[in-house]
């Protein structure tokens, strides 16, 4: 039974919502806020695609927004051709704006819905698509959008992925909806979480990872790969076979012909002619084969295989037993011609090699044992570097006319230098983790900007994996960044505005500005909600 889609938002409404929220789409350092990890992934699928295809000029991207994907590339990969697709024509008119002077290249807009695409043959390089499969609706349109990507793909061109996807398992659906319903709380507070997810359930209908890289393969990709995955987000591509790739197969299937064609025949071993069934399938097949071909009218029995029977009735029996002998030999040569099968009477081995003379050990004299003097031992202190003795070379066979070897010469190294000890590491403050953080958060929070979650992961060694970290654990901040550790918090109540709070809780109006750039998540400083958390820094100025 297929799902019903008719409650679900139209092209049209759709539309409509993305041409007022262009520039929540236009912020290139944070990318679209409502997809976790949304900079890891633009960096990890243009990055991938520079690695895949560094020699690239044609660029497809499909419901590219304001065009953060395609920025993106072009720092990686400078004046490609952009081909940019999306259904909403302020979106496509605020990419241009942004693209066209970071490419040489041409700029082509198609404002459409991606399913209309009329796509030439092996154009394009690289294809992204970014946040926009999951407008899909049946399996027809998932399978029709993947066919008409692999189509337009150069003969090792590439197709990279970050999306919202599900999961088979309700359970865990359920699981990461509650840590995406947390996250969208951290950014804009109760009533932006609820007007996030009121859209996701009246406009997407996203598919699982399994189902995407699964079809993937179904429409002629080869070489698939999962970048990243969070929650209910991933990032993931996939190449089409090079031109390199297509001759290796070929010339592998042509070698498999041809070893098929010089197979050699099969040789019987004494083993295999104890058996019941001597003959394998393959020497079967032929035996039967040749039976049932009819002999040529021509064919003519040999004088040597001639029936004893058509002997004369007088003939010696001298005369009938070397007919029989030379009967019999005749049929073990054709046999044997045939099948490589050994004679009876033969051996079944090759003739055995001549025997070998045992060797003889090696003699050796041993060198007498050498003894060192006796050493007392002596006393050091622990921090002391043992003393080195360095023993002479062994003396030669002792010759009557020459005088003993020169006893063993000691040598005392110099004392070392005591080492300098490394001056004491600044003090690191220390911050816990809480349900729903990530190194991302963490360093949004209190670093300023979330791109620096490298250096909490340089100075927390001990973090494995930098996608889970453990709520309840602890995580160093590094040093420099005292300024933001001793930020606070507050909840914006009815009425506030940001010079409101910063008059209240700097004593003057103007600090507004510092507040707003302490808080990234506040994309307009005239538009704060109610339950709304801010970081107010411990210091401001206008």
């Amino acid at each position: 039974m297929k799902p019903d889609y008719s409650k679900k938002a139209t092209n049209q409404q759709i539309r409509e919502r993305f041409d007022k929220d262009t520039e929540r789409f236009s912020n290139l350092e944070t990318g679209q806020q409502t997809t976790i990890d949304a900079p890891l992934t633009m960096e990890l699928c243009t990055e991938a695609a520079k690695y895949a295809n560094p020699h690239a000029t044609e660029l497809l991207d499909i419901g590219c927004g304001a065009g953060n994907y395609t920025l993106k590339m072009l720092s990686k990969i400078p004046d490609l051709n952009c081909v940019l697709n999306d259904l909403s024509m302020p979106m496509l008119q605020k990419a241009k704006e942004r693209v066209s002077p970071q490419t040489k290249g041409t700029v082509t807009l198609i404002q459409d819905d991606m399913r209309n695409l009329d796509l030439l043959d092996n154009h394009f390089d690289i294809i992204l698509a970014a946040a926009t499969l999951h407008h899909l609706r049946d399996d027809d349109d998932w399978e029709l959008m993947f066919t008409k990507i692999y189509k337009a793909l150069k003969p090792g061109g590439s197709f990279w992925v970050s999306d919202l996807i599900m999961h088979h398992s309700e359970l865990i659906n359920k699981l990461f909806e509650d840590k995406y319903s947390d996250y969208l709380e951290t950014l804009g507070g109760t009533e932006y979480r609820q007007k996030v997810l009121d859209y996701v359930n009246y406009e997407d209908t996203p598919r699982s990872l399994n189902y995407q890289l699964a079809l993937l393969a179904k429409v002629g990709f080869t070489k698939i790969d999962i970048l990243h995955k969070h929650s209910s987000f991933a990032a993931f591509g996939a190449s089409q076979c090079s031109a390199q790739d297509v001759a290796e197969a070929a010339r592998q299937e042509r070698a498999q012909k041809e070893s098929k064609q010089k197979k050699s025949k099969h040789v019987y071993t004494e083993q295999e002619l104890k058996r019941a069934q001597i003959l394998t399938p393959e020497d079967r097949a032929q035996v039967e084969a040749k039976k049932n071909q009819p002999a040529p009218p021509s064919a003519e029995k040999s004088t040597e295989a001639v029936d004893a029977q058509s002997l004369p009735g007088d003939a010696p029996l001298g005369d009938v037993a070397r007919r029989f002998r030379k009967q019999k030999q005749s049929q073990k040569l054709q046999q044997s011609a045939e099948f490589h099968l050994p004679f009876a009477d033969a051996p079944a081995l090759a003739s055995p090699k001549p025997p070998v003379m045992p060797m003889r050990p090696p003699v050796s004299k041993p060198a007498p044992p050498r003894f060192a003097p006796y050493q007392p031992p002596v006393k050091r202190s622990p921090f002391e570097r043992p003393k080195v003795f360095f023993s002479a070379p062994a003396p030669a066979p002792a010759m009557p006319s020459r005088p003993p070897a020169p006893p063993p010469i000691r040598v005392t190294p110099s004392q070392p230098v005591a080492p300098i000890a490394p001056p004491a590491p600044a003090k690191l403050n220390v911050v816990t983790v809480k349900p729903g953080d990530s190194l991302w958060k963490l360093a949004q929070q209190n670093l300023g900007k979330g791109l620096r979650w490298r250096d909490l992961l340089a100075v927390n060694p001990g973090i494995v994996d930098a996608n889970h970290i453990v709520a309840g654990s602890q995580i160093y901040l590094p040093a420099v960044v005292s300024t933001f550790r001793t930020a606070t918090k507050f909840t914006v109540r009815k009425g506030d505005t940001l010079s409101k709070v910063a008059q209240t809780q700097f004593g003057h109006a103007a600090f507004w500005s510092c507040i707003a750039q302490a808080n990234p998540a506040v994309h307009d400083a005239d538009l704060i909600y109610e339950g709304q958390l801010l970081f107010l820094p411990a210091s401001c100025k206008p």
